[in-house]
């Protein structure tokens, strides 16, 4: 997990920051997911579903970084 703490860090999310998870249900969700929540992000999960419309008013909506 370490690891991605640094992506995260080099790549300015910080405490508070919105960021979305564009992944399947899987290891790497929940390291990024803690990971996030280690720095004091917020992880928004985005269905890997979702249409251009959903997609849109969920990036508009959630802030995300």
């Amino acid at each position: 997990m370490e690891g991605k703490l640094i992506g995260l860090l080099a790549q300015g999310i910080g405490a508070g920051d919105h960021v979305g998870l564009h992944l399947y249900n899987s290891a790497e969700f929940i390291e990024t997911a803690l990971a996030l929540v280690k720095i004091r992000a917020v992880p928004i999960n985005i269905n890997y579903r979702y249409v251009a419309a959903e997609l849109r008013y969920l990036f508009e909506d959630a802030d995300l970084k």
